[in-house]
């Protein structure tokens, strides 16, 4: 929203964004891949390295309803750029690959003479509406004279060809004659198709302060594809000359209601970085609000953090039957408006999330990117713009959250450019995508992170660094990971981790550490340290040396295994702490010392009569492991190759089996006997034999025709329980995540690149369900390689 006039916060937001004017595409220029990524990738640059030219405002779409196939999954990014002296306006960026690489496609500046726009918004219509057919995407933005604030539109724009030409079309709303006044504006449009088939245009208002309304939320609906616009009515609005609820973002829930994300910034607190609190208001159908005076409800996690400035909203329609709503702020605050407000070191590194369609406490996820300094409002001009206004959008599958947002350029504090990422939603089973070469989706607190040939590390003797992801929702879970200490010293994984900071001890939760003296041990950090058990090592613990630590915590009990990576020799640490942290995200941590983490994996952990298992076949060898068919062999680097033709289904069963477990492992096809080749995991796998469907259990694979993740059921033959497509889908001689999860009669399967956070996923429900058996790997017409097979509890 516009701020006040005093300027509390921002002083002004001058200048442009949308219109009928188009340049064509230019060349594709690919992103960089920095040694650690968090802060994101780089989608467009201020065009000179010093000057005043800004790039903010962003906003991200993913296109799915395009009449063109080929263009559904293409990702535009649309943001702001202004400068002295030079029309404000708006750049149209787009990705055909995920993100990796963006082309300009098109520039749009006001067709009002001498005026610019800003402050731009998209939005692709799902269904044919107003004489517009589905897929037509919509543009909005605030047009005024850019020396002279007495006149001021909210101009609307329209593409049919997914965002290369745009046509006027009309004005949500118009000012003219006001006082020559930055605040007596209309501001941040937000364009949405109600569920009557109405658009609706949300906007920010402060033209009635003297009627005792700083700032309103309104809206204004058009029945004829935004040609004609109608009244507009109240949505927020606090007559108490003081509430400025603003900067609307709207989006349809999967029960047909609609939830408003907003600020509400108050002109009665002198430092504006201690107001802007973060809103939720729903409505039946996006048409009807309710009183305008109901502000909402607050959005806050249970332990009272909230956001603080310029929300961002998106639902996905992973984590439950209610999907997930994902919202994101500028900061992080704990505490009320005014004095009390304290800004909290997860503000630039956490989005919050809830199950619930928005009721109730929300999580903190690990953010896609950090943004580190976010800006603020009170040292001066245009220091507010890393963080200023993000936007998210969930992948196609829901389990991963695309997130663009500014950040300050190199050796500046005013100007900003515009960064993309990629993390996970927060969903369970967690594959770590260390393939991928960065770590978009952890969030750092201290150290020096990087990511290299799939290898995480730490490097330097700090104090307690660490590495956070996933949602602090979490509670019974299990962290697999290899880790090496490459230095003498400390190192390990988090569990139930919440209030992170820079700190040996600087968070709440619980640490299970390796250390070169040649112990396992497992404690307690809140601010401090409680040792809650010790054990040594059998064979000691290396610097230099890979290792696999599983820990796991369920209710109150911790256990924590390790072994060498090439060996099988291992040695348990448990503890059980009384009135334990109940919930928090996992992650990895080192104290003075260098450490390096790969095949990070965070999967649910419960009761089982399996026990857990992590082989890499690193050793060369596959004791106890029982072939049926096919040619199995251990090769260098860890892989378990099956090169027959694989007409009979080789299956290749593990010394694990029990009931409720999650088996996973990574799979590559490396070639197709006939088009529909498969490769992956088995569970609860009885009377194995030679044949295709010669055992009884559940597979699920990669097929390397279809791109799709398969689920079935064998019992001397086969029966399809589910598939959907793997995201990039499937190529031969590339690496994927498989897991295999049985829990009950609930079977849950997931596929994805080792390079991706994006996952594919499956889940049903079998009344005849095998109760229990071993688990293994198994391919079908096709040589497959199998590496870092696990089986965890639960």
């Amino acid at each position: 929203m516009q701020r006040s006039s005093t300027g509390r916060r921002r002083p002004s937001r001058l200048t442009a964004v949308l219109a009928a004017a188009v340049l064509g595409a230019a060349g594709l220029v690919a992103l960089p891949t920095a040694a650690s990524a968090s802060p994101g990738s780089v989608v467009a640059a201020p065009s000179s390295p010093s000057g005043a030219e800004n790039n903010d405002y962003p906003r991200i779409i993913r296109l799915g309803a395009s009449a063109d196939q080929s263009r559904r999954g293409d990702l535009l990014v649309m943001y702001s750029v202004n400068d002295t002296g030079v029309r404000t306006h708006s750049v149209v960026k787009r990705s055909t690959d995920g993100g990796q690489t963006w082309s300009t496609l098109s520039t749009l500046y006001s067709p009002t003479a001498g005026w610019g726009i800003y402050f731009g918004s998209m939005y692709e219509l799902p269904q044919a509406a107003g004489g517009l057919p589905a897929g037509t995407i919509i543009a909005a933005g605030n047009a005024w004279d850019n020396v002279n604030w007495s006149n001021q539109e909210v101009q609307t724009f329209i593409s049919t060809d997914y965002g290369a030409t745009w046509t006027r079309r009309g004005n949500c709303v118009t000012k003219s004659g006001a006082p020559n006044q930055v605040s007596t504006g209309l501001w941040e449009p937000e364009i949405v198709l109600n569920a009557n088939g109405d658009l609706a245009c949300h906007f920010s208002d402060e033209r009635l302060r003297s009627s005792g309304y700083s700032q309103k939320l309104v809206m204004t609906t058009s029945s004829d594809g935004g040609a004609t616009w109608g009244s507009q009515t109240d949505v927020v609005a606090v007559g108490d000359s003081s509430s400025r609820p603003g900067m609307p973002i709207v989006r349809k829930l999967p029960n047909g209601t609609y939830a408003l994300g907003y600020e509400l910034c108050r002109d009665s607190v002198g430092n504006a970085d201690q107001t802007c609190r973060v809103y939720l208001k729903t409505s039946p159908d996006g048409a009807s609000w309710g009183s305008a005076t109901d502000l909402g409800t607050l959005v806050q996690t249970a332990d009272g953090r909230q956001l603080l400035h310029t929300p961002a909203l998106a639902w996905s329609p992973a984590g439950g039957p209610n999907g997930t709503l994902i919202m994101s702020g500028q900061r992080v605050v704990t505490g009320a408006d005014g004095p009390t407000t304290v800004v909290k070191p997860e503000s630039g590194r956490v989005v919050f999330t809830n199950t619930n369609l928005g009721v109730g406490a929300w999580q903190a996820v690990s953010a896609p990117m950090t943004i580190d300094p976010t800006g603020d409002y009170n040292n001066g001009p245009g220091k507010h713009c890393a963080n200023y206004s993000p936007s998210i959008v969930p992948t196609a599958s829901g389990s991963a959250i695309m997130m663009v947002s500014p950040k300050f350029v190199a050796g500046s504090t005013t100007r900003c450019d515009v960064r993309f990422g990629t993390g996970p939603v927060g969903t369970l089973p967690l594959y770590a995508p260390f393939d991928s070469g960065n770590d978009m989706g952890w969030s750092t607190y201290g150290g020096a992170w990087s990511v290299s040939g799939g290898v995480y590390s730490q490097a330097g003797a700090s104090s307690g660094p660490k590495s956070l992801v996933g949602s602090t929702g979490w509670t019974d879970v299990t962290l697999d990971t290899d880790i090496r200490l490459d230095t003498t010293g400390q190192a390990g994984v988090l569990l139930r981790t919440r209030a992170p900071a820079v700190g040996a001890d600087a968070h709440a939760g619980y640490y299970v550490g390796v250390e070169t003296n040649g112990t396992i041990f497992i404690g307690k950090q809140n601010n401090n340290w409680t040792s809650l058990a010790l054990q040594n090592v059998t064979g000691g613990v290396s610097a230099g040396t890979w290792y696999h630590l599983t820990a796991s915590i369920v209710g109150c009990t911790i256990t924590a295994t390790i072994k060498p990576d090439n060996g099988t020799a291992s040695t348990t640490a448990t503890a059980t702490d009384a009135g334990c942290f109940a919930s928090g995200q996992a992650g990895v941590r080192t104290h003075l010392s260098s450490a390096s983490f790969r095949n990070l994996q965070v999967t649910q952990a419960g009761a089982s009569t399996a026990a857990s298992y992590a082989d890499s076949w690193a050793s060369g060898a596959s004791t106890g492991w029982t072939g049926y068919g096919g040619s199995w062999s251990t090769i260098a680097g860890g892989i378990e190759r099956q090169s027959a033709s694989a007409t009979d289904g080789p299956k290749f069963a593990s010394p694990i089996a029990g009931d409720a477990y999650t088996v996973s492992s990574d799979v590559r096809l490396t070639s197709l006997t006939a088009p529909s080749g498969n490769a992956g995991v088995l569970a609860r796998m009885t009377s194995p034999g030679v044949g295709p469907d010669a055992y009884t259990g559940y597979f699920a694979g990669v097929d390397g025709s279809t791109g799709r993740l398969s689920l079935g059921k064998a019992n001397g033959s086969w029966t399809p329980l589910a598939d959907t497509g793997v995201p990039g889908g499937v190529q031969v001689n590339s690496w994927y995540r498989v897991t295999l999860r049985t829990s009950g009669c609930t079977i849950t399967a997931t596929g994805q690149r080792t390079s991706s956070w994006d996952q594919a996923r499956v889940s049903v429900t079998d009344p005849s369900c095998a109760t229990g058996g071993t688990a293994g790997v198994r391919a079908m017409l096709a040589a497959a390689d199998f590496r870092e097979f696990l089986v965890s509890k639960g």
